[in-house]
């Protein structure tokens, strides 16, 4: 009996994880191959850099065209995404269903449109670069964030990179629209120079508005032109 205690305390003792499958999540290469990683389904935390996705047997450098298989992260609540060049396709963190804290460090970043699906989304935190080439269908793309009822805190910067491998300032506010909850934006590091009356209407939409160290703020007639905003410049 005291065997069978014991035993019990000790089940009592070993975390959920102990008890949960694993799944697979599957990146597709421009390659063709189709890479395959172990994760823990009941993961939490899961923070995504180079080494975390499976080495290709192609010798030569190989680029993540897609990505499946995070749907069935049911419990992921908080995604980091950090330093992957080989991939810039990210609507695969639109189907983290559960996702809280979503945090993309140095990575090139084609769309952010994953962001419409996010509706338990609390911090987005997007620090990214953009080919000069796409720059304008970056900007050009609306997203519709309706749906994303639960952000708090918006932080975007970004750098635009030329074939030169040169990086530009990218000088303009994310096309966010229908934003939901008044969430706080910091934008403090887009190379802001000018702000126009379209996204002067869009700023609108966030209880403040982080612009520090955007050359902007040493325009004291623009920073004038913005009093109705709740701007923070320091």
């Amino acid at each position: 009996m005291k065997i069978r205690k014991l035993i019990f305390a000790l089940l009592l003792l070993l975390p959920v994880s102990a008890f949960s499958e694993n799944v697979t999540l599957q990146f597709f290469t421009s390659r063709g191959e189709i890479l395959e990683k172990e994760v823990n389904a009941s993961t939490r935390l899961l923070m995504i850099t180079e080494a975390f996705i499976p080495r290709s047997t192609v010798d030569e450098e190989v680029f993540i065209v897609d990505v499946s298989g995070f749907d069935q992260l049911k419990d992921l609540q908080i995604l980091n995404v950090n330093a992957l060049n080989n991939l810039s396709n990210f609507n695969f963190i639109g189907d983290i269903e559960n996702l809280r804290e979503l945090y993309i460090h140095f990575c090139f970043v084609d769309s952010i449109k994953f962001l419409e699906k996010m509706k338990k989304l609390e911090i987005a935190e997007i620090s990214m670069y953009v080919m000069e080439d796409k720059k304008e269908l970056f900007i050009s793309e609306q997203v519709d964030l309706s749906n994303a009822i639960s952000l708090a805190r918006i932080n975007f910067h970004a750098s635009v990179m030329n074939k030169e491998e040169d990086l530009l300032n990218f000088n303009n506010i994310p096309n966010l629209i229908n934003v939901q909850n008044q969430p706080v934006l910091d934008i403090g590091s887009c190379g802001i120079e000018t702000i126009g009356p379209e996204q002067r209407v869009q700023l609108k939409q966030y209880s403040q508005i982080y612009l520090w160290p955007n050359p902007i703020i040493r325009d004291e007639l623009q920073i004038e032109a913005l009093k109705d905003l709740n701007i923070v410049l320091k």
